[in-house]
């Protein structure tokens, strides 16, 4: 069980290195910053609580990996969309000169 638990983490940990990367580059596209900020600090004290129980149970490291499995495949979905979409251009709109006679 150790060993089952041990590589769900190392998984996770591969994906979020991934994830954070692909953050990085679309970051000016994030509408909700603030939001994926305090996720990634949510999933990232998980990742650190399931690899502290490794040694001391296995069975709940694991069970603690696969509760923070969806975060990682929602993310992942939603920024590899952002990142494939173009970026929005700002549109200014003049006002129009008038001329007076």
């Amino acid at each position: 069980m150790t060993a089952e638990a041990e590589a769900a983490v190392a998984r996770l940990e591969e994906g979020w290195m991934k994830l954070e990367a692909v953050a990085k580059k679309i970051e000016k596209k994030l509408e909700k910053k603030n939001l994926w900020e305090i996720d990634s600090k949510t999933f990232a004290e998980g990742l650190k609580a399931a690899k502290d129980m490794i040694t001391a149970d296995p069975a709940g490291a694991k069970a603690k990996a696969d509760t923070l499995k969806p975060f990682l495949d929602s993310y992942g979905a939603v920024f590899e969309q952002m990142a494939a979409a173009p970026a929005k251009t700002k549109v200014t709109k003049k006002k129009a000169r008038t001329v007076e006679d």
